[in-house]
């Protein structure tokens, strides 16, 4: 019987509603047409209320108007309006309405609003419509229309009072992404070493086109050992052999592609490989596509792959408790031809596969008291076949203020839980407040995907979404799937927009989605499971290569220290860097001089590289604050230096969390000399804060000698 491992974590999404308050006095009631009050700040942006009176001097309408963002997304507020006596609650109460939805402010005017000022304006519903007279002066609420004629000139009084909660989310500070940063594509450029030999490979057919450097770069990533395979010649390097063993797997970190109806021949091989050379993430994934596929043509096959390998117990009794589970599938196996040529030539073989067979019957067999239907033999055997854990995990992800979350994400725009992990593979809860397609307009989809590579035969799921309710059940389905490697499956139709907001958001203005995982383990024994295959472990292998310069071929001399590194890293990973290298000493074994540089900053470069990912700040420029800009600053001129795209672009973004009044004009300028338009855009639009200037911080003259004001 399977039996259950049960996890449970919760995340919540990082929106927040960030209030400022202004009140407005309008004195001279029945004299004016129309009042705006000064700029006040909530949520960071600069507002203003705006009344307008009607011919009959009543308070027609009140607008709540953005002036100023420092942002160039949208943005999302909601607000209440009171209306208050001068002399205060004592003398009457406040009337006040709350807006029931959210109001989306745009960075830029729609096609049917043709200036800013219109598409930045919001009319807000009247607390007490046209009867705001009952709130002036005792002057004026003691004398009945006829007579406030008489005091049109007196000073009538009555107070307004706004509050505005602007939505912030993880996504609207300072640290959000402001250029999209490339994916990972290491092992991407170490695989194309792969597809290079002596006279092929990239650029092949144009080789006399190349450049004197370009050809230097092509010989450098040339293989240098030859494998001989059955009179067939494999080409590698030597440099990624001494990492680990399996050309495809040791370069990219994943199985090469396999077509069914040849997957478990080759996951054999590659299997008998993995062990050879010890390499445990190639050995396990092999052996979970082999247990997914155990049948009684394939098995004895199996049997002798694992026989007396070590590593590979857990494989060899998922194949005996196969063959014992029933009389029936012994019986297929002998029926075999692999079975009968075993017999004549490998007697042995047979001979203890048969005593193994016979102990796990035994032990499989029930006792006196045990049910013998054929419904109990047959679970019998899909235990034994495919004995599994069910291992659950249940995330509950929450999401404050829902109303106003859902009206900034448009159609297709999506906000996802943090990461979890059920049976050892990673997931997240994907929510599209305002529905993932056109089609689902009107719906909140809900998703799940897997961020693990699960190899190429996937991972079978069964997953359930319920989303919570104030009163009564709430809203459950459920899904099974198999998932792949970045796959999502869910529901574009979850649950309608309007049923979410008034059924299930709660009293705080959150909404909870809970997502249950139920995954399948297979085992083969007791305390055994085939694991799933491991993270890749590229970088750390590339970074523990670069730490330990174990075969390195080049040295850098920045700033009187000696950097060591590998030409075959280099020539694959930044062309740039490798031209500039070979400028210097034409392939000789010298130092290469790197000026204009530091030595923190140019081994945080080769981290890179070597990686795709730079390295902790806290590890380049600990405990103050000014050294990071300067670091940051430091590694995104490297980054243009040697054209080094997704370094610039996580450079770009860290240097966006860093900007303050104090550094916001030397980054603009280093944005405009290195042609980093998303910075510079970021940095302009910071400075632009109304409190920034009028809090002195930023010159006016200093401001004009850029172009973009």
């Amino acid at each position: 019987m399977a039996t259950q491992t049960k996890t449970a974590t919760a995340s919540t999404y990082g929106s927040a509603l960030v209030r400022g308050t202004h009140q407005l006095r309008i004195r001279g009631y029945g004299k004016r047409k129309a009042i705006k009050s000064r700029g006040f700040e909530a949520g960071g942006h600069l507002w203003a209320i705006s009344c307008v009176f009607d011919d009959d001097h009543k308070l027609s309408s009140v607008s709540l108007e953005l002036l100023h963002t420092g942002s160039a997304r949208d943005v999302v507020a909601m607000a209440t309006l009171r209306i208050e006596h001068p002399a205060g609650c004592d003398r009457r109460p406040s009337a006040e309405r709350r807006s029931g939805d959210a109001h989306v402010f745009p960075a830029w005017p729609t096609p049917s609003e043709s200036t800013m000022a219109t598409c930045r304006s919001w009319e807000l519903s009247l607390p007490l419509p046209r009867h705001e007279y009952c709130y002036l002066d005792d002057d004026w609420a003691l004398n009945d229309n006829s007579q406030q004629e008489d005091l049109v000139d007196e000073d009538g009084c009555f107070y307004v009072y706004c509050a505005v909660d602007v939505l912030q989310e993880d996504s609207d500070t300072p640290t959000d992404q402001i250029s999209v940063v490339p994916p990972p594509k290491i092992s991407e450029d170490l695989g194309r070493l792969l597809l290079l030999s002596h006279g092929e490979g990239e650029g092949q057919g144009e080789l006399e086109m190349e450049t004197e450097l370009e050809l230097w770069r092509r010989r450098c990533m040339l293989p240098d050992v030859t494998f001989i395979v059955e009179e067939a010649e494999i080409q590698a390097h030597k440099l990624m052999l001494a990492m680990r063993a399996m050309l495809h797997f040791i370069y990219t970190d994943d199985l090469p592609p396999m077509k069914p109806c040849n997957m478990s021949v080759m996951a054999l091989d590659l299997l008998v490989a993995a062990d050879r050379y010890d390499i445990e993430g190639l050995r396990l994934a092999c052996e979970n596509i082999l247990s997914e596929n155990v049948t009684p043509g394939s098995i004895l096959p199996i049997l002798m792959a694992v026989h007396g390998r070590q590593s590979c117990q857990s494989l060899e009794d998922l194949c005996i408790q196969y063959m014992a589970s029933d009389p029936d599938v012994y019986a297929a196996v002998k029926g075999t031809e692999d079975y009968k040529e075993l017999k004549e030539t490998c007697c042995y073989f047979i001979l203890d596969i048969t005593d193994k067979v016979a102990k796990t019957s035994m032990a499989n067999t029930p006792g006196p008291d045990a049910p013998s239907s054929s419904n109990s033999r047959r679970q019998q055997q899909m235990s034994a076949s495919n004995s599994s854990e069910v291992v659950q995990g249940t995330h509950e992800f929450k999401i404050p203020h829902f109303i106003a979350v859902q009206r900034k994400h448009g159609v297709g725009k999506e906000i996802s839980s943090s990461t979890f992990q059920v049976g050892g593979y990673e997931w997240r809860v994907k929510v599209y407040p305002s529905s993932s397609s056109e089609m689902a307009k009107g719906h909140v989809s809900v998703y799940i995907e897997l961020l693990t590579n699960p190899g190429p035969t996937g991972v079978k799921a069964t997953v359930r979404f319920m989303m919570d309710a104030r009163r009564g059940s709430g809203q459950i389905k459920w899904l099974e799937k198999t998932f792949t490697a970045k796959s999502d499956w869910g529901y574009a139709y979850f649950i309608t927009t309007n049923s979410a907001k008034w059924g299930h958001v709660e009293h705080d203005g959150s909404i909870t989605i809970h997502c249950d995982v139920y995954v399948a383990k297979v085992c083969s024994t007791e305390d055994g499971t085939i694991a799933t295959m491991s993270p890749s472990k590229n970088s750390s292998h590339l970074k523990q290569l670069l730490v330990c310069e174990q075969g390195s071929d080049i040295r850098f001399l920045v700033e009187d220290s000696e950097i060591r590194a590998h030409r075959l890293m280099i020539a694959a990973r930044s062309q740039t860097l490798y031209e500039a290298v070979e400028v210097v000493n034409k392939g000789d074994d010298h130092n290469i001089l790197v000026n204009d540089t530091t030595v923190s900053v140019f081994k945080a470069m080769l981290h890179f590289i070597y990686t795709d990912e730079l390295p902790a700040m806290v590890d380049l420029a600990p405990g103050v604050d000014e050294d990071e800009v300067t670091v940051a600053q430091d590694l995104l001129v490297a980054a243009c230096r040697f054209r080094l795209q997704r370094m610039k672009a996580m450079c770009e973004n860290l240097l966006a969390a860093l900007v303050s009044e104090e550094n916001a004009l030397s980054t603009l300028e280093l944005a405009q000399d290195l042609h980093c338009s998303n910075l510079e855009n970021y940095c302009s639009e910071f400075i632009r804060l109304a409190k920034l200037v009028q809090g002195g911080c930023v010159d006016y003259r200093q401001l004009n000698k850029f172009s973009t004001y």
